[in-house]
């Protein structure tokens, strides 16, 4: 098995630092940054699952520490071991920078697969947290 560490650029998004957890902190909410090939959408408040390109995944919260970061896994993840982070640093009273970071281990022919594709859904969902703004 191979280590995968991803880290998408550090983004700031237009929202202050409780809204953005908040809404993080909630699946249901997420539905919104999805791209649009993900079908077979289901959210809930601690759990989501999804398809992409025929590839199912289901998402659970590991941990919620408050306005600090959320960890995220899943059981049927193409990996033997995979976590999602979303780190958060408050920069004023209305802006808050944003880091996610994947972590997994995965068989070395599948590191080849899946690094590139799993970087750029990363920076991406990072551009889309500038892009939103919650009420």
């Amino acid at each position: 098995m191979s280590k995968l560490h991803l880290e998408s650029k550090v983004v700031v998004s237009p929202n202050e630092l409780t809204k953005l957890y908040e809404y993080l902190s909630d699946f249901r909410n997420l539905e919104s940054i999805m791209p649009p090939e993900v079908e077979d959408k289901n959210f809930e408040q601690d759990f989501c699952s999804f398809s992409v390109k025929g590839q199912k995944l289901s998402l659970n919260f590991v941990h919620k520490e408050p306005y600090d970061y959320l960890k995220i896994t899943s059981s049927d993840a193409p990996a033997s071991e995979f976590y999602f982070w979303a780190q958060f640093k408050k920069t004023d009273e209305s802006k808050t920078a944003v880091k996610l970071t994947i972590k997994a281990e995965v068989n070395m022919f599948m590191l080849k697969m899946v690094k590139k594709p799993l970087q750029s859904a990363l920076d991406a969902m990072a551009t889309r947290l500038t892009q939103i703004v919650i009420p």
